[in-house]
């Protein structure tokens, strides 16, 4: 093999490599790309959703689910802002232990004029997510809450969540 037949092979390797190199970074980027994308909101609004009072925050209910005699709210707070969304006893309701829970999330029967307020425990610990200090700048929670199931006959509620304009109509399933 002569040196310019070498050098020759050596060039359409690199170009090779190049190729596969320039495949393999686009890849990356449309991975990247979509990964992003996935921890954005949904594009949807869940089965409803809500401004907060803070500019950049809002509430993303994501499912309501009935489960023999009780009801389980899921919903996501994302924090668009730029700074941390403090949330210590701005959820919690008083009649409950600890200060850091999302007791304060009602939802309302209003056909039947009836305030669901979330389960506690024996201990009047609420059956909730809790001991969430602050949901940090960019990022979101899943929340959840547990109450006692309205009537069946009950199809749909409103979701009141402190801080958040009210959530009308969402559906129990």
């Amino acid at each position: 093999m002569t040196v310019q037949s070498r050098h020759s092979e050596i060039c359409q390797g690199r170009q090779r490599l190049s190729s596969s190199s320039s495949l393999l970074l686009c890849a990356f980027m449309l991975f990247g790309a979509c990964f992003a994308a996935s921890a954005q909101a949904p594009a949807g609004s869940g089965l409803g959703s809500a401004d907060g009072e803070q500019p950049g925050i809002r509430a993303v209910i994501t499912e309501l689910k009935r489960t023999g005699n009780t009801v389980t709210l899921k919903f996501v707070i994302y924090n668009d802002s730029a700074t941390d969304f403090v949330t210590n006893e701005r959820f919690t309701d008083g009649d409950y232990k600890g200060w850091k829970s999302f007791s304060g999330v009602h939802l309302f029967d209003q056909p039947n004029k009836k305030k669901y307020y979330a389960v506690k425990d024996s201990d009047t610990i609420c059956v909730c997510t809790d001991d969430i200090d602050a949901i940090k700048a960019k990022s979101s929670a899943t929340i959840w809450v547990k109450y006692a199931a309205p009537p069946e006959t009950t199809q749909k509620v409103t979701v009141q969540i402190p801080h958040f304009v009210p959530i009308e109509d969402v559906s129990i399933h």
